[in-house]
């Protein structure tokens, strides 16, 4: 059993796909990061490149969130407003672990495009497979999953009430958890 949530998403999806014969007996997805006919842009990597070489966290964070389409309720604020905010909120912790993640964002971003297909292939997958989104998300993640939804053959969607991209480890781990128990029983 494996769950994987956006990037780790790709990357669960991507290793059932490759080794049929590793021992996955049940797939759990939440936003896959796959990139489906270039619904996964990567022309904002630069901006987000030159921020983690200047030490701009809050500014790389911003350029993840607006190149991801994950601003949410900042989405229609000016950029400029959108940095003040993201720095305002990020210090401490959230700061220290923001500048060592973000320069893995690139490389992540840049595999996802990399990969980009019509979505076909993923009907290799052969195993039970759960693809989760959560309401608010991206609507480009919406699709990408019920695109998943179509092709792979042993695949059920899920759309959660109420819930972000990121609520398998910020915003409402406990709901996607019972999610997850409910799938993998137990």
């Amino acid at each position: 059993m494996v769950f994987g949530h956006s990037y780790g998403g790709l990357v669960a999806l991507e290793t059932t796909l490759r080794r049929p014969a590793a021992v996955i007996t049940k797939l759990a997805v939440y936003e896959p990061a796959v990139s489906i006919d270039g619904t996964i842009s990567n022309d904002w990597l630069p901006e987000l490149d030159r921020a983690v070489a200047e030490d701009r966290t809050a500014d790389g964070v911003v350029s993840v969130l607006r190149g991801l389409d994950l601003v949410g309720p900042l989405k229609h604020l000016p950029v400029r407003l959108q940095r003040a905010v993201t720095r305002a909120v990020m210090h401490g912790d959230t700061l220290a672990d923001m500048r060592e993640l973000l320069p893995t964002a690139s490389e992540e971003v840049a595999t996802a495009t990399a990969l980009d297909s019509s979505g076909a292939k993923y009907a290799g997958v052969g195993v039970d497979t759960l693809l989760m989104c959560g309401e608010r998300g991206p609507e480009y993640l919406r699709h990408v999953a019920e695109t998943l939804d179509e092709v792979i053959p042993q695949s059920r969607m899920a759309v959660l009430d109420k819930l972000s991209h990121n609520a398998p480890d910020l915003d409402a781990p406990e709901a996607v958890a019972v999610e997850l128990r409910r799938y993998f029983g137990g």
